[in-house]
């Protein structure tokens, strides 16, 4: 699971996802991020 973090938060636009509502929002999404694009993870 930590490698598929670090895929999460590689970037420094990723790293601005501070608040417990966006990590949550990650932990339910991390799987699904594959077909996501990455600024839809961002909102």
């Amino acid at each position: 699971m930590r490698e598929e973090r670090k895929t999460i938060f590689r970037t420094k636009d990723d790293l601005r996802i501070k608040t417990d509502e966006e990590l949550n929002l990650l932990e339910v999404t991390f799987k699904d991020r594959k077909n996501l694009p990455l600024s839809k993870l961002q909102g």
